[in-house]
């Protein structure tokens, strides 16, 4: 397994404990992940997404989850509670998969974490067809699910984050930036893949 930051998720090119992005400033603690986005993983997360192949997102979702209990179960803290990220209800259908979900249920499954669907995202164009404009007058796409129980399952414990590819960070930073409003003790990103050609 090739050694990776535990803050951007690239692979380590620095000193240990130190991030390989100088001065980058994550809203996560620590990001899990299987792989740098390229083949054959790459090719797996693409027929999962645009080829319905849910087989293979429980798979991944299993190698995560075993994955994220290695790293996280040895702290001794409470359960963790997953988190998946949120798709528009409308590219949902158009898909005919929620992905993130899936691979989000696949690590609950894995672990026995309970998993919470704290945020739903708003409808909008996808973050990579979006111009510039539109991404900046959506400046958060996501909002939390107007139940009380949502927040008191957070607070004061660690959550997992899911999804399956981190590219340039925004979206998640978005996530991210709602969850830590529910107040966790600690933030994972957990996800299949990262793109380590960024900017």
């Amino acid at each position: 397994v090739e050694a990776y930051c535990a803050s951007c998720g690239l692979l380590r090119r620095a000193v240990p404990g130190v991030c390989c992005r100088n001065g980058y400033r994550a809203l996560h603690d620590e990001i899990v992940r299987l792989g740098p986005y390229r083949d054959p993983l790459s090719t797996w997360i693409r027929m999962i997404k645009y080829e319905r192949w849910a087989g293979m997102a429980r798979c991944l979702g299993e190698e995560l989850g075993d994955a994220l209990h290695q790293r996280l179960e040895t702290r001794g803290t409470a359960c963790p509670v997953v988190v998946p990220m949120p798709m528009p209800f409308a590219r949902r259908m158009c898909r005919g998969i929620d992905h993130a979900g899936l691979i989000a249920r696949s690590v609950s499954a894995r672990t026995g974490w309970p998993i919470c669907c704290a945020l739903r995202q708003r409808g909008g164009r996808p973050q990579s067809i979006a111009s510039a404009a539109q991404r900046v007058a959506r400046r958060n796409p996501f909002v939390i699910r107007r139940h009380r129980h949502h927040h008191d399952l957070l607070a004061n414990r660690q959550v997992v984050l899911i999804d399956d590819v981190l590219t340039t960070g925004r979206t998640c930073r978005s996530a991210l930036m709602l969850i830590r409003k529910m107040e966790p003790a600690r933030v994972t990103l957990g996800v299949l893949s990262v793109t380590e050609e960024r900017g």
